[in-house]
């Protein structure tokens, strides 16, 4: 038996359940089908008893004043801690102000850029007419390959320039947590579904999607590979991950397209990267960090809040300050994430130790023995993101106006790669996608 729905959305992320909220309001009957066992896709939140926080395996933090992520949080009833403290930069064997070298570097890389230059290009540029240093350099390569995940020798230098330009305009510069855990976005959203109009169905692995004129057929699988009941809509959105969109049919949880993509929508997709990223929470006994005093920190790091490495597993720490618990997130992004990709618990707490011991001068035997315990997840081998999140590289900065272009008043696609604003990569990118989405279709009537 076919089930018939108004909108058919394939993932159950922040990008799908944004769109099915703003469905519902305008009256729309909606099914979400997403492959997981839970909801929030790349927003994922550990109630560990073991931890006093949230542990955010996915997004963390609320980047900016984005109008519609607030207003969100605020129907929700979400009180958020905004990100404050020290930020340090650990180079030789002591601590460094980073602020003069990022502003330098900043200035250029945010400057007027021919099309086709690299933020690679730019700092070599920088270095031989700027009088840049290699330790400028270094540190904001550091910056770029873990921020963006990305590597310097692709990424656009343009698109990036946009993009900070983009959260300029909603107070960028400021970061917040959400303080029960980011979990609580998606669960609010969910809850908000009306039963008569919207169902969300769980492990339901979509494998194709089949456009039939003014109609569309999704089919799927249980976590086991048995077969469902087909589904059938007016509308399809799809807003899976760029990295499994790119798939293109192959591998667990990819998805097959009938009609096929025109080359025109394949040559967008693959125009833009998925990054990887590696990271990982810690319990200590103890904040410890909280009595040192490392070379170049006047007093303590009571308010330490991020300390950025070069060349170590895990280059950038931070702290949950202002709250106090015992408790440091580390990260890998970029190319230098591809050195964990597969690896279990062991690779990941060798590098944490030894990133740790390196920073903070410690035995790396007495960090080992402090651990409590840790979270991490491998979204570069996840089936169902290959990869953490988008960025766009140099030719690729035109590519989400094409693919934010319906296919036949059917088929829509949604989610943070598709974020043309500048928000890529970003949660209230990905729910302008889906609020943007939704209104197409209302808007057809």
């Amino acid at each position: 038996m076919v089930s018939m729905h108004d909108v058919i959305i394939i993932g159950a992320g922040v990008a799908g359940l944004t769109a099915a909220y703003t469905l519902k309001k305008a009256g729309r009957s909606v099914c979400v089908l997403e492959a997981r066992g839970r909801i929030g896709g790349r927003m994922h939140s550990v109630h560990d008893p073991l931890f006093p926080l949230p542990v955010e395996l996915g997004a963390e933090f609320v980047h900016g004043r984005h109008p519609l992520l607030w207003d969100t949080l605020q129907r929700a009833g979400l009180p958020t801690v905004e990100v404050l403290g020290e930020h340090w930069g650990y180079r030789d064997g002591a601590f460094c102000d980073l602020t003069e070298s990022w502003e330098r570097v900043f200035a250029q890389v945010l400057a007027e850029h021919p099309p086709g230059t690299s933020v690679a290009d730019v700092l070599r540029k920088a270095e031989q007419e700027a009088g840049f240093t290699a330790l400028d350099s270094s540190l904001f390569v550091s910056y770029v390959e873990g921020y963006e995940a990305a590597s310097i020798e692709r990424v656009s230098a343009r698109a990036m320039a946009f993009e900070e330009g983009a959260a300029d305009r909603i107070d960028g510069d400021r970061n917040f947590r959400v303080f029960r855990g980011y979990d609580a976005v998606p669960a609010f959203f969910s809850s908000a579904l009306d039963p008569s109009l919207g169902e969300l169905r769980l492990r339901h692995v979509v494998r194709a999607i089949r456009t039939r004129d003014v109609r569309v057929v999704v089919e799927a699988v249980a976590a086991d590979g048995a077969a469902l009941e087909p589904i059938e809509g007016r509308h399809v959105i799809v807003t899976v991950p760029l990295g499994v969109l790119q798939c293109e049919g192959e591998g667990e949880g990819a998805l097959t397209f009938d009609p096929p993509l025109s080359d025109r929508y394949r040559n967008a997709l693959h125009s833009l990267a998925m990054g990887g990223v590696r990271r990982v929470s810690v319990r200590f006994r103890d904040a410890f960090w909280e009595q040192l005093q490392p070379r170049g920190v006047e007093s303590d790091l009571h308010d330490l809040s991020f300390v950025h490495g070069l060349d170590l597993p895990f280059p950038v720490w931070w702290t949950p300050y202002p709250l106090q618990a015992p408790m440091l997130t580390g990260w890998c992004g970029g190319p230098r994430a591809e050195a964990f990709k597969g690896k279990g618990e062991g690779a990941v707490t060798a590098g944490v130790v030894q990133s740790l011991a390196s920073i903070f001068e410690l035995d790396p035997a007495w960090v080992r023995e402090d651990i409590v315990a840790l979270h991490s997840h491998d979204w570069m081998t996840d089936p169902y993101a290959r990869g953490a999140y988008s960025w766009i590289p140099v030719g690729g900065e035109g590519a989400q106006d094409v693919l934010n272009e319906p296919v036949d008043g059917v088929l829509y696609f949604a989610g943070e790669a598709l974020n043309a604003n500048g928000y890529i990569g970003t949660v209230h990118g990905a729910m302008e996608t889906g609020v943007r989405a939704a209104g197409l279709i209302v808007e057809q009537g």
